[in-house]
């Protein structure tokens, strides 16, 4: 099952407090969130009836795709959570043979910037507000939330 536009925008108004330089636009961000829609495919994860994490997957040429949104409920920032999105995006990955996975994190954007690092995510190149990254499938095989889960 794939979360829907209004889950979508729900999850960002509570985590993302300023997008760009200022304050979260709902609006903008709606239309943002059915851009991505068209081109991106969706993966949730949920608990107790709610979106608490999800991640917009676009397909690229050569085994890549593209990363155009991550988010994690702050009150659900936890292994479990994580270990369900990873293996949905691992799951995603292998069926449509992605090798590559990138992404823009911007400079301020301190714990997605130490979650793209701990999920094995690496810098490729900066400008003066963002990173872009590059990670590669087989490297999520590796997170220890993964390794844990298949010795359990």
């Amino acid at each position: 099952m794939s979360p829907s536009a209004a889950e979508l925008l729900a999850l960002d108004a509570l985590t993302l407090r300023e997008a760009d330089g200022g304050a979260l636009d709902l609006a903008a961000q709606a239309r943002r969130i059915q851009e991505s829609l068209h081109c991106a495919h969706a993966l949730g994860v949920w608990r107790e009836g709610q979106l608490v994490a999800y991640v917009l997957l676009q397909p690229q040429e050569l085994g890549r795709a593209f990363v155009r949104g991550f988010c994690l409920h702050p009150d659900w920032r936890q292994a479990g959570v994580l270990l369900d999105l990873l293996r949905a995006v691992l799951a995603w990955v292998t069926e449509h043979g992605v090798s590559e996975l990138h992404s823009h994190v911007r400079k301020g954007n301190a714990e997605s910037l130490a979650l793209h690092r701990q999920l094995g995510f690496a810098v490729v190149a900066e400008n003066e507000w963002a990173y872009a990254f590059v990670a590669h499938a087989e490297a999520l095989t590796r997170h220890p939330v993964l390794r844990r889960a298949a010795r359990n």
